[in-house]
């Protein structure tokens, strides 16, 4: 059994409450500092059956389930390893012809299990990207979804051509919408659109969408950053992308992660914290990554957010076409906890990028995997899948380090006069260097508040 005794300061009860499942996801991290990082596999879990997958979500609803979106249309189900045959919702003739069109990518509402709510991201036959609501009558069952269903919540009007039209909806912490859509151009952003105010495109959105029986159903969160600046529309969180065609949240603290496709010689990922990721510029068209592009017009340079991660266009180094993905924040390989893993569509190269704790990122490459992966998406417990345009879903799995060394067996926090105490068990104990616990007062930023060295006697379940 293990103790720790934390002082208390200035700590609440809330602080007490998110102590404790702070606690328990790096119990199951045991993050090892000094190894090497892990050596990617893709696992093959579907390798027939879909047509054009793009995109790879769970519901939230208890069931596990992997939702995966066909851009020629369909979500297909996918239910302990095995692709359902009936497709869970279908609008296959909506969609215009090209490589950068179709269905690209849906997002359950943070209260699917209960209100049945989801939303998808597509572009009509006018090139128009539009967001719809549907719902489901069963949610938790795999009925498909009525079509009849179908509310249009946003629509934004196509503009010079159909390039670049990002792709990617996730819902935040705080129950709302993201997407962000690309510049729109045919390439180097001609127009400016990425820096212009009153379009959407080349812009990451903000939107609340509980507005469920008044058009247009959404509202326009009070805290947006540009609500009270004329010259940008108020949907508007963050400005300046060319195409983030994946990106995602940190299950874990929530920060931002986007991988933004370059225009002629630089591919970029950036990172923000959540707090820090509204009200900012990331540069397009001013910048590619971080050189100039086009800086005529442009305000000095401290204006615009960099990326922490660029890669050049070749294929031994970098790639041309980056894919967002994700940090992993399962519990089943270890080596892999804590890592952003990102691929190029076009080398099949991958980066595992991690911070260096002192500010920085350590970074590193993988070669030789598959290429045409064109996004990840988690299970409902973090384990982590891609997709291959042609049709097969991959499981990201590593040969490093081995499984998990460790079962959380028990887990408790009581709260004394002055202190908090934490206990825990544990059974199966190899391998650990010791054990950290954070606490957060805002569920973003996160501190250690101690560490306890590990036993390592699995026959004392310690």
């Amino acid at each position: 059994m293990y103790i720790m005794h934390i002082q208390k300061t200035d700590r609440n009860s809330a602080s007490l409450f998110l102590l404790l499942f702070t606690a328990v996801a790096f119990f199951c991290s045991l993050r090892s500092h000094a190894q090497p990082p892990p050596n990617l596999i893709y696992a093959p879990v579907v390798t027939t059956g879909l047509s054009s997958p793009v995109d790879i979500v769970n519901a939230g609803d208890g069931t596990n389930r992997l939702f995966i979106v066909e851009r020629t249309g369909k979500v297909r189900i996918i239910n302990g390893g095995v692709l359902l045959a009936a497709a869970f919702l279908d609008i296959s003739d909506s969609f215009p012809p090209g490589d950068e069109n179709g269905f690209l990518s849906m997002a359950f509402h943070p209260e699917y299990e209960t209100n049945g709510y989801l939303f998808i991201y597509y572009l009509n036959a006018d090139y128009d990207i539009r967001i719809t609501r549907f719902q489901s009558a069963a949610p938790t069952t795999n009925t498909p979804i009525n079509q009849t269903t179908g509310v249009v919540i946003m629509t934004i009007p196509a503009v010079t051509a159909s390039f670049h039209n990002g792709g990617k909806l996730n819902f935040g912490p705080d129950g709302h919408l993201y997407f962000a859509p690309g510049d729109g151009s045919p390439g180097g952003d001609p127009d400016n659109h990425a820096q212009d105010g009153n379009l959407l495109w080349g812009k990451m959105i903000r939107i609340n969408v509980d507005n469920f029986t008044t058009p247009p159903y959404y509202t326009i969160p009070a805290n947006n950053p540009y609500v009270n600046d004329p010259a940008v529309r108020d949907e508007i969180f963050a400005i300046g992308l060319r195409n983030p065609w994946r990106w995602s949240f940190d299950r874990l603290n929530h920060d931002v992660w986007v991988a933004d496709v370059g225009e002629s010689a630089w591919e970029e990922v950036n990172y923000r914290s959540l707090a820090s990721s509204g009200g900012i510029n990331y540069g397009w068209r001013c910048y590619e990554g971080n050189e100039d592009y086009v800086t005529a017009g442009c305000l000095p340079q401290s204006n615009y957010v960099f990326p922490v991660f660029t890669y050049p266009h070749n294929s031994a180094t970098g790639g041309y076409s980056v894919i967002g993905g994700h940090v992993y924040r399962g519990t089943e390989f270890a080596a892999m906890y804590g890592y952003y893993i990102c691929v190029d569509f076009v080398t099949g190269n991958a980066w595992l990028i991690k911070p260096n704790g002192s500010g920085g990122w350590n970074i590193s490459q993988q070669s030789g995997l598959a290429t045409g992966i064109v996004g990840f998406g988690e299970d409902e417990n973090g384990v982590l899948y891609a997709v291959k345009l042609s049709g097969t879903l991959f499981k990201i799995t590593t040969n490093s380090g081995g499984p998990l060394p460790v079962t959380l067996l028990q887990f408790n926090v009581k709260a004394f006069t002055g202190y908090n105490e934490v206990r825990w068990k544990t059974v199966n104990e190899q391998h650990i260097a010791h054990y950290e616990i954070e606490y957060s007062t805002d569920r973003v930023s996160y501190a250690i508040a101690g560490r306890v060295h590990a036993v390592n006697n699995p026959a004392e379940n310690n």
